[in-house]
């Protein structure tokens, strides 16, 4: 079995997504310190221009906060997010294609959910998109709450 695991990134690069392609697993690390400046809560977008913007979710965070903990600092920011996805893509050959899916996935997001929840919901629906038949699993999952007898077969249930 093909066990692949990153940190559920906000809108992560096409490598990414060529890791959860390969896997047959892919763990969210999401149990690890959040790092200002990662990727986690914003993604560099390229302007019709060729000139790189970030685009940034604010995050409310304490100094040695877990992934999985920081929240959005203003619940509004999915609608501000897609506007400003529509304006940089929106004379894109293909946009016209996948803009109402994409539009539907910011519509639906909870600006108030933790931002690393936000992130796999938006991995997973653009994974399904693809077509990847990958399992995800969150390492935050508490094994602690399996019983020992069944470990074994509790693992193998966990990546299949």
């Amino acid at each position: 079995m093909i066990v692949a695991i990153h940190q559920p990134n906000y809108l992560p690069w096409l490598g990414y997504f060529f890791k959860i392609a390969r896997a047959e697993a892919f763990v969210f690390l999401d149990d690890v310190q959040f790092s200002k400046g990662s990727y986690t809560n914003r993604v560099q977008l390229l302007d019709a221009g060729g000139r790189l913007h970030w685009l940034t979710v604010p995050v409310s965070v304490a100094l040695g906060d877990a992934v999985a903990a920081v929240r959005p600092a203003r619940p509004d920011w999915p609608a501000r997010h897609w506007d400003t996805i529509k304006g940089f893509y929106r004379q894109a050959p293909a946009f016209a294609a996948v803009a109402p899916r994409i539009r539907t996935w910011f519509a639906e997001l909870d600006g108030t959910a933790p931002l690393s929840e936000t992130n796999q919901v938006l991995i997973r629906a653009i994974a399904e998109a693809l077509g990847f038949g990958c399992r995800f699993v969150r390492s935050s999952f508490d094994p602690r709450s399996w019983q020992c007898r069944n470990l074994p077969q509790q693992m193998t249930d966990l990546f299949t």
